[in-house]
């Protein structure tokens, strides 16, 4: 198990979670201000936008 924190101060909240029999974990949600999954920090355009992500094994 591990966890981890990929926006900043702002409000970041999962909204999915999903795993497959390879060990990979897809992960939805919305984000306000900055987020980093691992390709690069993105900014809000708006109030809230969404994310999905895929994490390897």
């Amino acid at each position: 198990m591990w966890s981890q924190r990929f926006g900043d101060f702002q409000d970041q909240s999962g909204l999915g979670v999903a795993g497959s029999a390879t060990g990979r974990v897809g992960v939805t949600g919305r984000f306000q201000g900055g987020i980093n999954l691992g390709d690069g920090p993105k900014t809000s355009q708006g109030q809230s936008d969404l994310f999905v992500g895929v994490f390897g094994p």
